[in-house]
């Protein structure tokens, strides 16, 4: 079983990395991310606009973390949630330019 705590903090630890860290640049036309949490349904939701948010406007990348999804074995919930990471780490390289 995954630390689902932890999971949390390295997706919030990637946010903020985009945000302000080695990805972002203040100003138009640079990654901007946000993260929600949705603590009635433990669930973190992810939007990631690559080059900066604008009103009305669609994330390139959007993706919700189900923490206790009951359809779902633990393992299977264990599954996707490593599953949306590891597109949320490939997708936060790939503005690196890591990828």
């Amino acid at each position: 079983m995954i630390d689902k705590i932890k999971l949390a903090h390295d997706i919030v630890d990637i946010v903020f990395d985009i945000n302000g860290g080695a990805v972002s640049r203040k100003g138009k036309g640079h990654p901007t991310a946000f993260v929600d949490y949705s603590g009635h349904v433990n669930c973190v939701s992810v939007r990631i606009y690559d080059h900066g948010w604008v009103v009305d406007t669609n994330a390139d990348f959007a993706q919700d973390f189900w923490f206790d999804f009951s359809p779902f074995t633990e393992e299977e919930l264990d599954e996707q949630l490593l599953t949306k990471f590891e597109k949320l780490k490939v997708h936060a390289d790939l503005l690196r330019g890591n990828a």
